[in-house]
């Protein structure tokens, strides 16, 4: 990741745009706005291509504990999304050692739906962004045999129960409000599930949204565990549009710890 870059996103972490103020008044909160005298550091992870664009991972942290994770996507790389195309994983992307050993979110896979998909009111063009917890073995394992009930603790009260599974991904329960009469979809974010366990969190973001070139933020529902080890779990994204670098820095933060 390029020098200006980082000085933009030390940048978004600072008092001036709000960024990371937390959403509870929970201790256990980690965010960037609320770092006191302690020094933000940045931590470069991968960078792949995505439709001919590099997209590029990253973490901040203080004291090595992560207060914000996300990756930095051109518009080149929205605009160059094909009219149609297959199902398949046009992107994965490590997220930095912090993330992926602190956090939920270890791998992002991104999908782009040309034509959208079901159920309403997802049809429009869109891209799927699983951000995935767990390596990619424990990913690629996920076969949908498993359709055991989820423990009431691990889901959402803002989110219908866990339907559709899809290998390679796991259970999804969208959110409730996408369901009602009239909704629109602009972005949306829906939780996925495998084998009694949260296993990704997913910002689901029109073609158009995007080409908007305007910010945009999605909270994140909080559940009372997610399965497995303890966690720092987010609790916002941000659609941080740069003009400079015509790109979308596409940022979790806000994090609470989960047992």
């Amino acid at each position: 990741m390029t020098p200006r870059t980082w000085s933009i996103l030390l940048a978004l972490a600072g008092p001036g745009c709000n960024a990371g103020e937390p959403a509870t008044s929970d201790p256990a909160t980690t965010s960037a706005g609320s770092t006191g005298d302690a020094a933000v550091t940045g931590t470069d992870g991968e960078t792949a291509t995505l439709f001919g664009a590099p997209v590029s991972s990253y973490a901040r942290e203080v004291d090595g504990v992560p207060v914000a994770v996300g990756v930095v996507v051109p518009l080149a790389a929205i605009e160059g999304a094909p009219v149609d195309g297959p199902f398949q994983d046009d992107l994965v992307l490590d997220m930095p050692a912090s993330a992926r050993d602190q956090t939920m979110l270890s791998q992002l896979r991104v999908n782009w739906l040309a034509h959208g998909h079901g159920p309403a009111p997802y049809g429009e063009a869109h891209f799927d962004l699983h951000f995935y917890r767990g390596t990619s073995a424990e990913i690629d394992a996920i076969d949908c045999q498993d359709a055991s009930p989820f423990p009431p603790e691990i889901l959402t009260d803002d989110h219908q129960p866990p339907g559709t599974c899809v290998a390679r991904m796991g259970y999804h329960a969208w959110p409730t409000a996408d369901a009602l009469p009239g909704a629109v979809f602009t972005a949306s974010l829906i939780l996925g599930y495998y084998a009694q366990r949260m296993v990704f969190i997913e910002p689901m973001i029109a073609r158009s949204t995007f080409l908007a070139r305007q910010d945009f933020e999605l909270a994140i529902s909080r559940p009372m565990a997610t399965g497995g080890a303890p966690t720092l779990y987010p609790t916002r994204m941000r659609g941080l549009y740069v003009a400079l670098d015509d790109a979308y820095h596409l940022e979790f933060d806000t994090f609470v710890a989960i047992e």
